[in-house]
């Protein structure tokens, strides 16, 4: 593992299933990425522009002093950071005038869950009312693009049975890129959480 990184992270994966109604209404979603901060996140090896080979796997100490291969994730958090709080409020403010919510509407915003400071720190930039805005970090860790889907089974599973919610989604990261959806949410059924014990291989 990348000493610098891996005690960030959690091991999730989770499935959505939709179903079609008539009745439903309208979502909206925002999207944007800007390649010119590709190299402040990315697993440089494997892919098509760096093929995995023997050397690819070879863990090396970079200038920062970490042990770290090509195959494994690399992120420089400052840039990270300053990325996300210039994109992602403009974003909010985006999604919720594309969709003709404001604020006050939306009865959860559920982001990609990847740092707690930095979710604060959108959170106040966005002005969201805390309360509207779940972090589960201390259960799960950042679990990248299964965090979204933990958050709303968090939330969901402790509302009422058909409870129609305003829903903003927000996800943020890799290229970089980032997204946004406004939605209705109702009738929605959460399943139990599986955890699978991990195994050690000699």
């Amino acid at each position: 593992y990348d000493t610098g990184v891996y005690l960030l992270f959690g091991d999730a994966g989770a499935a959505t299933a939709i179903e079609f109604a008539e009745s439903a209404s309208a979502a909206s979603y925002v999207l944007g990425t800007d390649g010119s901060g590709y190299q402040h996140l990315i697993v440089p090896g494997g892919g098509a522009r760096n093929r995995r080979d023997e050397t690819t796997g070879v863990r090396k100490r970079d200038a920062d002093g970490v042990l770290r291969a090509a195959d494994e994730l690399y992120m420089n958090g400052v840039e990270v950071f300053n990325f996300t709080m210039t994109e992602v409020p403009p974003l909010i403010e985006a999604i919720l005038g594309y969709h003709s919510w404001s604020h006050e509407d939306v009865d959860c915003f559920a982001f990609h869950q990847a740092n707690k400071f930095l979710l604060q720190q959108v959170a106040r930039k966005s002005g969201i009312d805390p309360a509207k805005f779940p972090i589960n970090l201390d259960k799960y860790g950042n679990t990248s693009s299964a965090s979204i889907p933990l958050v709303l089974n968090d939330v969901l599973k402790s509302r009422k049975s058909g409870e129609r919610l305003n829903v903003v989604m927000a996800g943020f990261g890799v290229g970089f890129s980032w997204g946004a959806a406004a939605l209705n949410m109702e009738n929605t059924i959460c399943s139990e959480l599986v955890y699978v014990k991990e195994t050690q291989h000699v």
